[in-house]
């Protein structure tokens, strides 16, 4: 019997395997670089190895249906909307704006030279609820049939490869789509563009982990449905054999490539009934198996009231149209979860706390549906970008279930109570070493990903901001190379020279400033410094500095009473000054043609954070009337390379994450307000002392 039992864990764990294997499928594709006002420049890039996520700004035409030939001839001007994107009605100031039914997108690709000629593809997963589409003025075919009513249009939902040969490097890429049959508005995920034999490999690859999910489950349903039939007086086999056959079921018709493999003639409206059908037979079979495990904690009304709850919804999805029983989800789901808190939560912590047997591993099933369901709403309606995890949370629920069965079998045929005592005990440490290992390593991952991310954004920012000037001193070396240079114009050449290098050591200086800050490894030499004396010593600078630039420096407010004191600060001053520089030069760079003006301002506060190393701190802020900082643009001006100005002005982008870096290791905080055309105003804040 032992030999049994391990069997069945190890058919378990090779079914995790294949589950969680099948997440990567999924998982979101970068894109570098994004779509931009409806193009994506790709010429960068020569080899393609992989696959492309088209994000970004695609042309719209809503309430169009056109061909690329109408769109070269019309005069509308289109509008740019963010893809991949959920059609939803928006308010719009006082008016509301109708939700789109159908359109057309359009997006061009500027390629390479060497991917002319070549053999290509794009990949589209998820546009409901049907689509056609358009290469270079090619019709290569669609899903369903687009229509500008529900009667025109014929949904289906398929996952289709394009393949084409570019003939140019610009290529135009038009999608027509409808949708008036599907809940599933527009589209969860990008069209992706690469080499044809990468994004058929990704297919595949999704298609085949799917099939071996899909086998686990039959093959946990086909195992204990054969139980059942040996000892039919335990009813909780035949429900997991159900519930494992009833998500088989529905992972194959949410597999639009299986489905038209075994079931070619299946409507799009029966794949949707089916889909929604299985899922809530799945609900109905987990209550029953609830009520077989843990029958003196099941109330038998509460059982009937969500088994007729639940047969009257298959009823409403059978006789209903699919356009119709979807626009009512969300009021059956939250009925649903009504239920499901007693019939599953409650029940399982109930049993928990009487010590029934299995009734932990059920609760934690349950709490990992009820995480999947929030993350699902949360996904659909655009909150966040993860993947869709219900069927991986009733699948581990599944084979939770085998596990305790699987258990409860092996039990009876054990006769000596203590090798059982030892066994459950060994089962439960391994579980919590499991769940510990599991949970260290996902740890150790999520800050793998994250450093990955911010040393590729750091990487392409560093880039970008030496490429340009590197490439101007070759042009000019090579143009004296040549020389086309007039001895005229050598100074003008040189002088460029000489600016470009100071760009780039400029921001390698600041490049290696900001690391050794961020690592930690330098140390300040703080000591306390009179705040009154600090600031007239500041005030003093400045208005000399300014003065000779024709610009005006006022103070605004200065205080520096702290309890009829004079304050004190545990600063390193030339750090301070550097961030008031900083300021300060930023708001003469940035206000330069628009203001001559500049205010300083200091003030004492009570400390707002509660773990601050003292309870009053000094605001310190330098205004200017220069052209103000977008309000979406505020939360990110003092990350690295943060450059957004309508002018070009010089800089590495790195000054204001140096003034953070600085500040937060004085224990201070720094901020920002601003509006369009009023100006900006930069403050700290820096905790305060009475001199002891």
């Amino acid at each position: 019997m032992n030999d049994i039992f391990c069997f069945r864990i190890l058919l378990s764990i090779c079914s995790f395997i294949f589950l969680f294997g099948s997440t990567d499928v999924y998982a979101k594709t970068e894109s570098i670089p994004e779509a931009l006002n409806g193009r994506v420049d790709l010429s960068s890039i020569h080899h393609f190895g992989d696959k492309i996520s088209l994000e970004g700004q695609w042309e719209l035409y809503r309430k169009k249906l056109l061909t690329p030939e109408q769109i070269t001839k019309t005069m509308d001007v289109s509008e740019y909307v963010f893809m991949p994107e959920v059609w939803r009605t928006e308010h719009k100031g006082a008016q509301l704006t109708p939700k789109m039914e159908y359109g057309t997108y359009r997006l061009n690709l500027k390629l390479s030279q060497d991917e002319v000629d070549q053999h290509r593809a794009i990949y589209i997963s998820d546009f409901a609820s049907a689509y056609k589409v358009w290469i270079d003025g090619k019709m290569l075919g669609g899903s369903g049939t687009v229509g500008q009513t529900i009667r025109e249009e014929v949904p289906e939902s398929k996952v289709k490869l394009f393949y084409f040969i570019p003939k140019r490097q610009d290529v135009e890429i038009v999608i027509q789509a409808s949708n008036f049959s599907s809940r599933n508005e527009g589209t969860f995920k990008s069209v992706m563009y690469g080499d044809e034999d990468s994004l058929l490999a990704y297919t595949i690859k999704s298609q085949l982990l799917q099939v071996l999910t899909m086998g686990g489950l039959f093959v946990i349903g086909l195992y204990h449905l054969i139980l059942f039939m040996m000892k039919k007086r335990d009813g909780a086999t035949l429900y997991i054999a159900l519930l494992a056959i009833d998500i088989g079921i529905r992972c194959w018709i949410k597999n639009t490539y299986l489905v038209d493999i075994i079931a070619p003639s299946l409507s799009w409206e029966m794949v949707v009934k089916f889909d929604y059908l299985t899922g809530y037979l799945a609900y109905l079979f987990i209550v029953m198996l609830m009520k077989q495990m843990f029958p003196a904690e099941m109330n038998q009304f509460a059982v009937l009231a969500s088994n007729v709850m639940t047969v009257l919804f298959c009823l409403y999805i059978v006789v209903s149209p699919a356009n119709v029983y979807t626009q009512t989800l969300t009021v059956q789901f939250a009925i649903m979860l009504m239920f499901s808190i007693y019939t599953i939560g409650y029940v399982c912590i109930l049993a928990a706390n009487r010590k029934r047997e299995g009734s932990l591993i059920n609760l934690i099933g349950y709490a990992i549906i009820a995480v999947a369901c929030v993350n699902d709403v949360l996904l659909y309606q655009r909150v966040i970008e993860t993947v869709e995890l219900l069927y991986e949370a009733i699948f581990i629920f599944v084979l939770l279930q085998a596990i305790i069965v699987s258990y409860r079998y092996s039990k009876l045929f054990e006769h000596n109570v203590s090798l059982s005592s030892d066994l459950l005990q060994l089962n439960e440490t391994l579980e919590h070493k499991i769940a510990e290992r599991t949970a260290d390593i996902h740890r150790k991952n999520e800050e793998l990903a994250t450093m990955h991310q911010s040393r590729t954004e750091m990487l392409a920012n560093i880039s970008h901001d030496m490429g340009s000037p590197l490439t101007g001193i070759q042009m000019n070396i090579q143009l004296m190379k040549d020389g086309i240079v007039n001895p005229q114009q050598l100074p003008e050449f040189v002088q460029s020279l000489f600016d470009k290098a100071n760009y780039v050591k400029r921001l390698n200086d600041d490049l290696f400033e900001l690391s050794t800050l961020e690592s930690g490894h330098f140390s300040f030499q703080c000591r306390r410094v009179q705040l009154k004396t600090f600031m007239e010593e500041v005030c003093r600078k400045y208005q000399v500095d300014l003065a000779s630039q024709h610009i005006q420096f006022q103070v605004e407010r200065m205080e520096s009473l702290l309890e009829g004191q004079e304050a004190w600060l545990n600063i390193e001053p030339m750090r301070i000054k550097q961030v008031l520089e900083n300021y300060i030069g930023n708001a003469v760079k940035f206000g330069r043609d628009i203001s001559s003006t500049i205010v300083l301002g200091c003030y004492i506060e009570c400390n707002r954070d509660s773990d601050a190393v003292t309870p009053y701190e000094v605001v310190i802020e330098v205004k200017d009337r220069g052209p103000g900082v977008a309000e979406e643009d505020l939360p990110y001006v003092f990350d690295r390379f943060y450059r957004k100005t309508e002018e070009v002005v010089s800089g590495s982008g790195l000054g204001l994450a140096i003034v953070k870096e600085i500040i937060e290791r004085h224990e201070g905080h720094v901020s920002v307000t601003s509006k369009i055309d009023e100006g900006s105003t930069f403050s700290f804040s820096l905790p305060v002392y009475l001199k002891e």
